[in-house]
């Protein structure tokens, strides 16, 4: 688990430096220049912190070990990838998962950025190290979902994704809503920090606790 945090720690410092890349060239760009940059950073965060999750849970399902050395045993059998992806693929969707059953298909995978996702896909995998993934993940639920619905209208913009945004509203000191990229500049009143930047602190302190 030592390699899949660091590697989200890089990914993750980069994307707060190209954060801070954009917003000091905001003035002297156009609104859909910056919008686009934006919408670009957002669904690259969204894409690291989904493959962290996947890693976090092939890796505790099939066997490993935390950054503190303790032993995660694996928990399915046959001990494959395509074996936790069939079953975490079932608990997503709330169906049962049959004997023996794998799926070697991507694209039929859940969204693993999605903690509440996550949850039921711990909870049908049984892993080991259930309870401390359970506690640590809770720390960035409400972060990833925020993000998730940013991404999600960026990607399919229409009243109904739009709407979703502005429910967000509330957990925010928010300046404006023009587009759904303006959500990343809003103020998180816990911290004081972008949205954004809240977010990532959030999903750094999960996988830290998760891989710890």
């Amino acid at each position: 688990m030592r390699i899949i945090y660091h590697r989200l720690v890089r990914r993750m410092i980069k994307a707060e430096q190209r954060f801070s890349s954009i917003s000091s060239i905001q003035e002297n760009s156009s609104r859909e220049d910056n919008w686009a940059r934006i919408e670009s950073l957002i669904n690259h965060t969204w894409q690291i912190w989904c493959l962290f999750s996947r890693q976090l849970i092939m890796t505790s399902a099939l066997g490993g070990a935390t950054r503190n050395g303790i032993c995660v045993p694996p928990c399915v059998t046959p001990s494959d990838w395509t074996r936790v992806s069939y079953i975490a693929n079932c608990a997503a969707s709330g169906n049962p998962a049959k004997f023996g059953k794998t799926n070697s298909l991507l694209r039929k995978e859940p969204t693993w950025g999605n903690v509440d996702k996550l949850v039921d896909i711990i909870n049908g995998l049984n892993t080991a190290n259930k309870q401390a993934l359970l506690s640590a993940l809770s720390i960035a639920a409400r972060s990833s979902d925020h993000m998730q619905i940013i991404r999600n209208c960026t990607a399919h913009l229409c009243g109904e994704t739009f709407s979703l945004v502005r429910d967000i509203r509330p957990y925010y000191n928010v300046h404006i809503l023009r587009h759904p990229c303006d959500a990343v500049f809003w103020v998180d009143p816990n911290n004081g920090l972008h949205a954004f930047i809240s977010w990532l602190d959030d999903m750094r302190q999960a996988a830290d606790a998760a891989t710890s």
